[in-house]
């Protein structure tokens, strides 16, 4: 009887209500309510979450999610209304999964009513907002590939879109790089090393060098601590740059030095980039009676000409100490280099004294 009594009392108050209020619209009563239980989130720009709705009274079998943009955005995708559709599961819960979102959102779930005549139109739950701190990002971004000087080669300018990176063992890579905010600090991670990069207001530079295949990726952190979301990584492939060859036109392996001890020397060397440098390193062994240790020099050949690639060179030797009874082994290791590779050619020789000795002369 209480039960009754309270169920009139409730409904006479209602009508109550309506008649003393008869300027006020009142619409039909709806036959379920819809609430989220994610309520408002904070995310990071990119990141992916889940929201949850659940139905109070009857369960429609799906509902709807509508979720607007708060802000003005230029980005087609960003300025755009979302709506995402689920079924209810086993649980009776409506689970929906976002997509990657890069600034705020506004939501809501949604029935519609399924026939025209129905007393409700539709059922909406209590708008809840998703706030979506944005990341530090690239607004410009480029990489300019110095190579060798050595190998005459242009310098190359590329841009973010590159995702592999090709160059000369021994070239610099530059970065330049302009963020949306102001940066803390950015750095290079490369192979399993980090390199920081000199960091300005929302600027980056810096650079580093290519001496093997790789990978690296760029990374900036703003004043809050967030960086750049999955930086791209670059692979590095270097280019092969084969050794210089050397072929020994004069002397011979047995020669007869001049009063003057010089030895001349025709080369032909080439590269198939450019050279940096020509060395001459020479060993004299002297006869084991002299109990002496070998005497080794090395010094540069100055006509050496580094604008080509293939070229003749006739070379004089430095006056050699040669005052020693004996035929005497001098080795010598032609040097021809760039700053990456290195071409040792050994030029064993026999040289016999210009004059006989006092023990030759007694025998």
């Amino acid at each position: 009887m209480a039960i009754t009594l309270s169920i009139f009392s409730k409904q006479s108050g209602n009508s109550f209500h309506r008649w003393i209020n008869y300027n006020e619209k009142f619409y039909a009563p709806k036959p379920f309510q819809l609430y989220s239980l994610t309520k408002n989130q904070n995310i990071l720009g990119g990141e992916k979450i889940s929201i949850t709705i659940i139905s109070e009274g009857s369960t429609p079998d799906s509902i709807f999610l509508s979720l607007t943009p708060t802000q003005i955005s230029t980005s087609e995708r960003d300025s755009a209304t979302i709506t995402l559709k689920t079924k209810r599961d086993v649980n009776g819960f409506y689970q929906f999964l976002l997509p990657e979102l890069f600034q705020d959102y506004e939501y809501k779930a949604i029935v519609n009513a399924e026939y025209f005549y129905e007393a409700w139109k539709s059922v909406t739950s209590t708008p809840d907002t998703i706030f979506v701190t944005d990341r530090p990002k690239f607004e410009e971004f480029e990489i300019l590939i110095i190579p060798p000087s050595y190998s005459k080669l242009p310098s190359e300018t590329l841009d973010g879109s590159i995702a592999s990176v090709q160059a000369l063992k021994g070239s610099e890579m530059k970065i330049n790089l302009l963020s949306n905010r102001m940066l803390k600090s950015s750095f290079i991670k490369h192979n399993d090393s980090i390199k920081y990069l000199r960091t300005f207001e929302n600027t980056a530079v810096g650079s580093f060098y290519l001496y093997s295949d790789g990978q690296f990726s760029i990374y900036v952190v703003d004043p809050r601590g967030i960086t750049n979301r999955d930086p791209i990584e670059y692979k590095i492939n270097i280019l092969s740059d084969l050794k210089p060859t050397i072929k020994i036109k004069n002397p011979d392996r047995l020669i007869t030095l001049g009063n003057n001890q010089i030895i001349q020397f025709h080369l032909e060397i080439e590269d198939d980039y450019g050279l940096n440098s020509l060395q001459l390193a020479y060993e004299i062994r002297r006869p084991e009676y002299l109990n002496v240790e070998p005497y080794i020099a090395m010094f540069i050949i100055p006509e050496l000409n580094q604008d080509t690639t293939e070229q003749t060179i006739n070379a004089k030797n430095l006056p050699l100490d040669i005052c020693t009874p004996k035929y005497m082994p001098v080795e010598y290791i032609a040097n021809i280099t760039n700053p990456i590779n290195i071409t040792k050619i050994p030029i064993p020789l026999s040289t016999a004294p210009p004059v006989a000795s006092l023990i030759s002369l007694k025998k």
